[in-house]
């Protein structure tokens, strides 16, 4: 860590567990739950929604780990619903997935007049 860095605000993210600066980071934060039902996790864009929080990167690495660890109920301190959070990061991750038709390699899209 540099001494810029060590300025900045540090957290953990919950995928590889190595502390990096707060804006390489993005934060989630658990819900309101229903009775009988587990809180949803949901992405907090502004980082500053109310309620616990956790910090991940925002790659496929991180997500995969933080899914198949259990890195969300160990963050946040039980079983939490993340079905939501799954496809709102992986959006984060890859935004123009599913958004456009894929090109073949060295094609452009044609315009209609």
């Amino acid at each position: 860590m540099t001494d810029e860095a060590s300025n900045r605000p540090i957290r953990t993210c919950v995928g590889c567990r190595t502390q990096d600066i707060r804006d390489q980071l993005v934060r989630v934060v658990r819900g309101p739950s229903a009775e009988g039902e587990p809180p949803a996790v949901r992405l907090d864009e502004t980082r500053t929604a109310p309620g616990r929080g956790a910090w991940i990167h925002p790659d496929q690495q991180c997500i995969a780990a933080a899914l198949k660890r259990g890195g969300f109920s160990r963050a946040f301190k039980g079983r939490v619903d993340i079905t939501g959070l799954e496809a709102q990061l992986r959006a984060r991750v890859n935004p123009s997935q599913g958004t456009e038709p894929p090109l073949e390699a060295g094609r452009t899209p044609m315009e209609i007049r």
